[in-house]
């Protein structure tokens, strides 16, 4: 079913469901799945249960203040939201969160695909056992320092400022690149001296004659030229 349509309704005030009585069933067949379609499941891409922002990356027992208070349409129960609502954790990169491994914290918090590994259910002072998300204060430092050296905010793959003033100052090597902008500048010139006239004008008439453009006729001899050799 489409969000869209559930958005809708519940702007309504009416369900989906409302809205396929009253047009007779019609919806309800028109979705229905035909052909190959009728043996095939979907997933879903989101929580049945969304979970409050104010309790996404917060002890069990301590979240933080959600501003609708009782107004709000999201879950407040993490257990509730972890037991009935959330997706299963995935089993790739062997369970393991990779941005946790990295930087030592997830900012996803409860709602991580890969929340299992990282964290727990600890015991309180008063008997409870409450569920609490884990930090390694040694990745998050490392983490931290890279992205001051790096410039980055949660990149893994940007240039840093020395590199791209190298760059400019042609301070780096470019051997391949260099020799790849000389090829370019040599087949350019070998079109300019064959294909135009010594004025340094196109012969458009001679072009159209032959068929194709003059860049297209030089680009096909060249070529040609290439696999002969």
């Amino acid at each position: 079913r489409d969000a869209r349509d559930d958005d809708a309704a519940e702007a309504s005030g009416k369900s989906v469901e409302d809205g396929d009585r009253q047009s007779g069933g019609k919806n309800k067949s028109r979705n229905k799945d035909r052909g190959q379609n009728t043996a095939r499941t979907f997933g879903s891409s989101r929580d049945s249960l969304q979970l409050c922002m104010s309790r996404s990356s917060s002890p069990e027992f301590s979240p933080r203040d959600c501003k609708f208070g009782d107004k709000c349409k999201y879950e407040h129960d993490l257990r509730r939201y972890l037991k009935e609502g959330k997706r299963e954790d995935l089993t790739t990169f062997s369970g393991m969160c990779p941005i946790w491994d990295a930087k030592g914290t997830c900012s996803v918090g409860w709602r991580c695909r890969f929340v299992g590994s990282h964290s727990k259910e600890r015991d309180t002072e008063d008997g409870r056992k409450e569920l609490v998300l884990l930090e390694d204060a040694a990745r998050r430092a490392k983490s931290d320092q890279e992205a001051v050296m790096d410039e980055g905010v949660g990149v893994v793959n940007i240039v840093s400022s020395k590199t791209k003033m190298d760059l400019k100052k042609h301070a780096i090597k470019t051997p391949k690149a260099d020799a790849y902008n000389d090829w370019l500048i040599k087949r350019q010139k070998e079109v300019d001296d064959r294909f135009r006239g010594k004025d340094g004008d196109k012969d458009e008439n001679d072009s159209e004659a032959k068929g194709g453009t003059v860049e297209e006729r030089a680009t096909n001899e060249i070529l040609g030229d290439n696999r002969a050799r």
